[in-house]
């Protein structure tokens, strides 16, 4: 094979056939091999030595480069925007669900989609001509959130002492309605309710995991045991008025 002007001064190996009789030499054009319009083709024998007639020009449409693939991530499960890119100008971008599929699942630079789990799509581009290049990993992926744990739903009376919380893990950060210093949840001087906290964490992935547990702050109830009795002690019965009944 000579070069793209027809020029056989270093000339690639296409390929090579021992036989004793006319037979077809199966090859490839090489790979990475630029486009040009007067590539040209001969055979050379060794027994007997001898060269054949060179062929006629043969135009050849060079691939294109693979695109440049850009992944995206995302925590737990969510959209994700999938894209390649080129130095093509007016690219046109192809891509399938396999290395090896035939059938194209989108054609453009950015595919969005919603994943909850790990996701790769292999793309080419096409030269002008329509000429596939190789394809390009583009991957979607998964990253974990962090376990967190608020503790145990809580119910209080108007007075009580603060409350110790215990989290998991310990470098999270609380929310609610009222502040907690120091995993301390002090209620003194909040009204009767019911009250939802929760508890953050974040991990070296930038994902969140969530817990919460709500405060139940009861109204201590007003007792009445009634107004005070005399009474002769001659086992005689008396009727209690004490509220609430």
């Amino acid at each position: 094979m000579s070069d793209s002007l027809g020029d056989f001064t270093n000339p690639p190996p296409m390929g090579t056939l021992v036989s004793n009789k006319a037979d077809t030499i199966n090859t490839l054009i090489p790979a990475g091999i630029t486009g040009g319009n007067c590539y040209k083709f001969r055979i050379i024998s060794s027994q007997p030595a001898d060269t054949s007639d060179i062929s006629a020009c043969v135009k050849i449409f060079a691939r294109p480069e693979p695109p440049v693939a850009i992944h995206d991530t995302v925590c737990q499960s969510g959209i994700v925007d999938l894209s390649v890119t080129s130095t093509l100008v007016s690219p046109t971008f192809v891509w399938y669900a396999t290395p090896f599929s035939t059938t194209p699942v989108f054609s453009g630079s950015v595919l969005s989609l919603n994943i909850s789990r790990d996701t790769v799509f292999y793309v080419s581009q096409l030269s002008p001509l329509g000429c596939p290049g190789d394809r390009v990993a583009v991957r979607g992926v998964v990253l974990p959130e962090p376990d967190a744990e608020a503790g145990p739903n809580r119910k209080v009376c108007v007075g009580d002492a603060p409350i110790n919380l215990t989290p998991f893990p310990s470098t999270g950060t609380w929310s609610g309605p009222f502040l907690i210093t120091g995993n301390v949840l002090d209620f003194t001087g909040q009204a009767p309710g019911l009250y939802t906290f929760k508890y953050s964490v974040s991990n070296a992935f930038g994902c969140i995991g969530v817990d919460s547990f709500t405060l139940t702050i009861n109204q201590i109830p007003v007792v009445n045991a009634g107004p005070d009795s005399t009474i002769c002690s001659n086992n005689q019965s008396i009727l209690l008025t004490g509220t609430p009944a």
